[in-house]
């Protein structure tokens, strides 16, 4: 190819090294861009698979706590009711019982705490 001026095949061959170097920039950009992408992309799921294991923790701990409540509450009540027993059984020095109450006030007690504790499967007292 050849030019008529000086000044036209400098101006072509400017002309040609802005063009790739535009080119060179605008692949660059889009380069960057993607590898921008995906690193946010990484850290924003990372950051949600966090907020995702807090929260599942968090309610799994609610849960463990919920339960233990609702074990816990029927053992007590039995432990009141076994110590009700054991002052049954257990003489004074003078050798009557802590606790004096008929066989059938006991079994009322029992049967009442039955009744207003449905959560108790039974009772029973050997």
């Amino acid at each position: 190819m050849k030019f008529k001026s000086i000044q036209f095949s400098v101006a072509a061959l400017a002309g040609a090294i802005v063009l790739s170097v535009v080119a060179a920039l605008v692949l660059y950009a889009l380069f960057s861009s993607a590898r921008t992408q995906d690193m946010v992309q990484e850290r924003t799921q990372a950051q949600f698979e966090q907020v995702i294991e807090q929260r599942l923790t968090s309610l799994a701990q609610t849960q463990v706590s919920q339960i233990q409540r609702e074990l816990e509450a029927p053992l007590l009540i039995a432990g009141g009711l076994v110590r009700v027993n054991e002052l049954i059984g257990t003489p004074q020095a003078d050798g009557q019982p802590q606790l004096n109450i008929s066989r059938e006030q006991l079994i009322s007690l029992i049967k009442e705490n039955v009744t207003k504790n449905p959560k108790i499967l039974g009772t029973y007292i050997g």
